[in-house]
């Protein structure tokens, strides 16, 4: 998708798996074999700042992985290097393109990740990518 110039959204929940997911991209973002350095990476949600560093105070609660990461870097695994944190639909249209975003919510039953939805889905070379399964009856099921 990104190397056709398209958009790939990742619908997410609002504080579950998110942090898990953006550790994830951004840590495959900074693989510089990766080939993703040429894409932009942004996690879209109200509260993302908060979220964030609400994380960064709380590794001692997070896995052993998490933990020794943290020993051995001398840096807080969520301090992101690629990920660029958005509050509104203004600031992640200013993310160039071709981009991944992570928005909320994951049903897309309303949300950044509707808004986005229905911005992206007219384009066949965009993506949308579930993360979780849907409750029956939303759009997210029905996809």
């Amino acid at each position: 998708t990104l190397r056709n110039s398209g958009n790939v959204l990742i619908a997410v929940d609002t504080a579950g798996r998110v942090l898990e997911l953006a550790h994830m991209v951004d840590q495959l973002w900074s693989n510089k074999d990766s080939g993703l350095l040429a894409y932009s990476l942004a996690l879209l949600n109200n509260v993302s700042y908060n979220v964030v560093e609400f994380a960064k105070s709380q590794i001692e609660w997070m896995s052993e992985k998490l933990m020794k990461m943290m020993g051995e870097k001398k840096a807080n695994p969520f301090q992101f290097r690629h990920l660029k944190l958005c509050h509104s639909m203004a600031e992640v249209n200013k993310v160039p393109s071709p981009k991944v975003v992570l928005a909320t919510m994951q049903d897309l039953e309303s949300g950044f990740a509707r808004e986005l939805f229905t911005a992206w889905c007219s384009n066949p070379k965009h993506s949308v990518i579930l993360t979780s399964r849907c409750d029956e009856g939303t759009l997210g099921a029905d996809l």
